[in-house]
């Protein structure tokens, strides 16, 4: 990855990856209404557990890579721009696409999307295939392509599964972003409808349009009088006619769970319909 030239040589990979695997935990448990309980959240990582140097052990794993998949609640992806430039990643996500709904998905990308970056994250998801997709070792690349080709109609068809997902995704990560300015949501959250209607996604790039992320944040405003009725209201305030105040903040629960809402009726539908067609069936 060229890590050092866009993020900047201060910002150590390793710290920053371990960042947003604790930050994809506390998500977790947030969605569960338990955020105290991300630390004992039970992680299954790909790398720390396919060894690289034991060939029969080695593919036993791949051959196992879907059981985990299956039998994990979630599935959470650090995606950097380079991800689907490698084809190990590119068979996790097939896995991923056949055994887990959307919103059975988080992404990381936070700590990694910025105006340099964009630029690279587009173009990952605008030219991906599996050709293009690299394997550190080339005899990894027929055993991955045979497991994608028993499981999808063609590569054709898989790309754009992949392709669809991976814009959809993005964007729903982008909208709590843009949900906090009309700027950010123009600078990160516009260009994925734009990339999808690109893509012939047009039934995906409506769905993505209706996303109302400011109007959800101002209704997630901790001492909102529409959401709390008054009752978190600035208790130095006079009860006789003034001015009430609302507390400062927004309670990410409940932003989140309107983002979480909106893609979960209106955008995941539309995944499963290209996943249906993208799948043997």
């Amino acid at each position: 990855e060229n890590w050092k030239i866009v993020m900047g040589p201060e910002v150590d990979h390793a710290v920053v990856k371990s960042a947003a695997v604790a930050t994809m935990a506390k998500d977790i448990a947030l969605a569960r209404n338990d955020l105290q309980s991300w630390g004992q959240l039970l992680l299954w990582i790909d790398k720390a557990c396919i060894p690289q140097d034991n060939d029969m052990l080695k593919l036993a794993c791949i051959n196992l890579i879907e059981n985990f998949i299956r039998r994990s609640d979630n599935v959470c992806v650090i995606l950097t721009w380079t991800y689907m430039e490698r084809l190990w990643c590119v068979y996790e996500w097939a896995c991923v696409l056949k055994d887990k709904a959307p919103e059975r998905c988080f992404l990381q990308i936070e700590s990694f999307m910025h105006e340099r970056t964009l630029p690279l994250y587009l173009d990952c998801i605008r030219n991906f295939s599996i050709k293009r997709a690299e394997c550190f070792l080339e005899s990894d690349r027929e055993i991955l392509t045979n497991k994608i080709d028993s499981t999808y109609v063609s590569h054709e068809a898989f790309e754009t599964l992949v392709k669809a997902t991976a814009v959809a995704l993005i964007a729903r990560s982008m909208a709590f972003r843009g949900g906090r300015s009309r700027s950010l949501h123009n600078t990160f959250f516009t260009p994925w409808v734009d990339l999808a209607l690109e893509l012939g996604f047009g039934e995906l790039a409506a769905a993505l349009q209706t996303c109302s992320a400011s109007e959800w944040r101002r209704a997630a405003a901790v001492g909102s009088p529409s959401k709390h009725s008054g009752a978190l209201m600035n208790a130095t305030a006079s009860d006789v006619g003034q001015k009430v105040a609302p507390v400062q903040g927004v309670s990410a629960k409940d932003y989140h769970g309107h983002i979480n809402h909106w893609f979960n009726s209106s955008v995941s539908p539309l995944l499963g319909k290209i996943r249906l067609e993208a799948l043997i069936t």
